[in-house]
């Protein structure tokens, strides 16, 4: 049970970070030209694909780490 919790909780997070992905490439797509020009193309996929990283990372820890033992903690309560 633990291995398709974790599983379905990790494909969930995957969903929701795949949605966010697409949502961030959309609005970089309808921001002005004036803002791309002024910005290296370099630094914004940097910091684009860095941050959604470091939330695929944070959405990992807490599927594997902190949800079980919440859960444990509600159960004996």
């Amino acid at each position: 049970f633990g291995y398709f919790g974790n599983r379905l909780f990790l494909d969930t997070g995957q969903r929701v970070v795949f949605r966010i992905r697409f949502d961030l490439f959309s609005h970089l797509q309808r921001l002005s030209l004036a803002f791309h020009r002024s910005n290296r193309a370099g630094e914004i996929m940097t910091r684009l694909t860095g941050d959604v990283k470091e939330l695929q990372d944070f959405v990992a820890a807490i599927g594997i780490d902190v949800l079980p033992n919440a859960l444990t903690i509600v159960g004996m309560a």
